[in-house]
């Protein structure tokens, strides 16, 4: 994980979608320099995370808006982060003991954090929520992207 401007790593600033898939292929260790061409109308050919981008379209690990859009400048919720974690990391494990907003949890999102939870890469605040729809913070993603990688 870089820094942003003026060599801060801001803790507790919101990741982008653009810059969590940066990050993922980073902790995946994959090489994204031959991915050339934007799989989304709003990711331009001069975007710094498009090999990156383009890896997890390909691969299934991002999709788009349902009308060829990444958002990319979006923050990514902790839902999403779970998504894209679970599925770069095939991670297909369950577990019984659930977040106590669990309720909030969007349906198509419940396996992916499942799995995270059970994996030990997502754990829940204080009082034991996920708040999936909260932006992840930047000092989460580094601590989720150290755990991923030995799963």
């Amino acid at each position: 994980v870089n820094g942003k401007e003026n060599s801060r790593f801001d803790p507790e600033g919101a990741v982008s979608r653009r810059d969590f898939a940066l990050m993922l292929t980073r902790m995946l260790g994959v090489d994204v320099s031959g991915y050339t061409n934007t799989p989304f109308n709003d990711v331009k050919a001069d975007d710094y995370a498009l090999g990156a981008i383009a890896y997890c379209a390909e691969n299934g690990i991002v999709g788009g808006d349902g009308k060829g859009n990444f958002l990319p400048g979006d923050s990514i919720t902790r839902e999403e982060a779970a998504k894209m974690i679970s599925v770069a990391k095939e991670l297909t494990g369950t577990t019984t003991e659930k977040f106590k907003d669990d309720a909030k949890i969007s349906n198509w999102a419940k396996g992916y954090v499942d799995a995270c939870k059970a994996a030990g890469i997502f754990g829940g605040d204080e009082k034991g929520n996920f708040n999936p729809k909260s932006p992840i913070t930047r000092a989460e993603t580094a601590k989720i992207m150290v755990v991923a990688m030995d799963k």
